[in-house]
């Protein structure tokens, strides 16, 4: 069991808090892990379940351009094979 450098208490658990955290461009969700005795930030760090979130959603998003690309492409294809059939 590790203790609080704040307060010296033993901590078993945790406060957690929702922060943001930024990067350049780019901004995360995060958490804040806090003494449940003094409140002093322990850690701060990405939360993991809001990054594979935001990973399956931009996939999913890329995933939906790629397949309308493709079906562009399919049109674009079907309308130069008619062509050349008709010369």
């Amino acid at each position: 069991m590790s203790k609080c450098p704040k307060c010296s208490q033993f901590v078993s658990s945790v406060s957690l808090a929702e922060v943001n955290v930024n990067a350049g461009t780019k901004q995360w969700v995060g958490v804040s892990y806090s003494c449940p005795f003094c409140f002093s930030v322990l850690s701060v760090g990405i939360d993991p379940v809001a990054l594979k979130s935001d990973t399956v959603s931009d996939v999913t998003d890329e995933m939906a351009k790629v397949r309308q690309d493709i079906a562009a492409l399919r049109s674009q294809l079907a309308t130069l094979l008619q062509q050349l059939v008709q010369r």
